[in-house]
């Protein structure tokens, strides 16, 4: 089974800066969302060779210092610069970037609904916190730092899904919920219904969740069954799905 590798080539110092030389295309939403691309890229990128990113070495609760920080490490020589990564910090995120997150989920979403609402929903999270955003990639190193290592708990949709279910059990919106909780086990495409001739991590995480939002097996057997959806549901599905990414839109604008 092959794998498919997409390599952005950067210029650290003025990434840092928030200097990229991409601009906005139906693949790349240009500069709109730097603070959230790096978010989204501590937390989910993995580690094969190289250079240590130095945000890594930074206790969480030293974030909002993060220059003085890493110049006591390298000046006192803890660790050497040529041996690490500088990509910045995630001590502030510009509102404006909110924004641009959602127009460019909302027309993600023509092509990918159910990761859309997932990700426009994290970006109301977010808003709802400005400006003492606590990003997904905070909570994911202090984790680590504090040696939680549940790979499930770790693993980046859940998350995503852990964060908006906080959001929303606190805003008492069950149907909003309901709807994250669908779009994550569609998103994932891994069908709990019929017999599996191997047990893959993926099934156990997805049935210990399935149980833990108490869904039966007919509500497995609708949502595995969504190809063969009679017009009447599709419709249905498609309403909710649109309401979801403008209702989010309209909160973040």
């Amino acid at each position: 089974q092959g794998a498919e590798a997409h390599f952005f080539l950067i210029d650290p110092s003025r990434f840092v800066r928030g200097e990229r030389d991409t601009q906005l295309s139906s693949e790349d939403c240009g500069t709109t969302q730097h603070y959230l691309l790096l978010d989204e890229f501590y937390r989910t990128a993995i580690w094969l060779a190289g250079r240590t990113p130095i945000w890594w070495l930074v206790p969480v609760y030293e974030e909002s210092s993060y220059d003085r920080y890493t110049h006591t490490l390298i000046s006192k020589r803890f660790i050497r610069a040529d041996e690490t990564l500088d990509l910045g910090n995630l001590a502030y995120i510009p509102p404006g970037e909110f924004i641009g997150a959602g127009l460019w989920q909302l027309f993600k979403g023509i092509e990918s609904p159910y990761k859309s609402v997932l990700k426009l929903l994290l970006t109301e999270v977010y808003a709802s916190e400005h400006p003492r955003v606590h990003c997904l990639s905070l909570r994911f190193k202090q984790a680590v730092f504090a040696n939680r290592l549940d790979l499930d708990e770790l693993d980046p949709y859940v998350v995503v899904y852990r964060r908006i279910e906080e959001y929303l059990i606190a805003r008492n919106e069950p149907e909003r919920l309901e709807l994250v909780r669908r779009a994550l086990y569609l998103k994932v495409n891994r069908k709990l219904t019929g017999n599996s001739r191997t047990q893959s991590w993926q099934r156990a995480l997805l049935e210990r969740l399935a149980r833990e939002w108490h869904w039966d097996q007919r509500q497995l057997t609708l949502l595995d069954s969504r190809s063969q959806w009679k017009v009447r549901q599709v419709s249905s599905e498609r309403r909710a799905l649109v309401n979801e990414l403008n209702y989010s839109y309209r909160f973040l604008t």
